[in-house]
């Protein structure tokens, strides 16, 4: 692994533990084991090391939950239930510590930084349209309740999402994950 990456996978460790306000360049060089050089070869500043450590973790999640969404031999209630139990065992695997990075840094920069605000809302409304469009299915296909208006279906997923994450994080339990999350898939059912 190069200097570059090093510096990449420590930012996104620590930016994900600590936050982005609360690390410093030194931090970072410490636990990536790299000069000072090395660090600004690569990178202008801190900002422009957590914008690509922003992108990484975009480009993660699209890794991961693209091809939930896509296959089609799955009913939209399945997709949904493997995103749970995506989120369930990175959750229980990190001990239920860290909650969701990109949750973190919107809670830490939203207000206060516009091109982080601005990236983070663009991911977000991605990720609520693709399920929106895992919503719609269920609803075309008679699995979720027809009354159920796939964009604000979405929002109360992806919300419920970030909120029980938060409440995990918190309380070190998987529980409010692994139960919340699942009601909030039950409320969409058809019955």
């Amino acid at each position: 692994m190069g200097n570059r990456e090093k510096v990449l996978e420590a930012a996104a460790c620590i930016f994900g533990r600590a936050g982005y306000q609360c690390t410093t360049v030194d931090e970072i060089l410490e636990c990536a084991g790299v000069a000072p050089s090395n660090f600004y070869y690569h990178f202008k500043s801190k900002e422009e090391l957590a914008l690509e450590v922003l992108e990484q973790f975009f480009e993660r999640f699209r890794q991961v939950i693209a091809p939930i969404f896509i296959n089609r031999s799955l009913s939209a209630p399945q997709k949904l239930e493997r995103l749970h139990d995506y989120f369930v065992k990175k959750t229980t695997d990190n001990c239920c510590c860290g909650g969701c990075p990109l949750g973190n840094l919107a809670q830490e920069l939203s207000d206060v930084h516009p091109e982080f605000q601005k990236r983070l809302a663009a991911f977000f409304e991605e990720a609520i349209d693709g399920l929106a469009g895992v919503v719609q299915e269920g609803v075309q296909q008679g699995q979720f309740r027809p009354s159920i208006d796939p964009k604000a279906g979405a929002y109360l997923l992806f919300g419920s999402l970030e909120g029980l994450l938060l409440l995990t994080k918190s309380m070190k339990k998987v529980d409010p994950l692994e139960r919340g999350f699942r009601m909030a898939l039950e409320l969409l059912r058809n019955k």
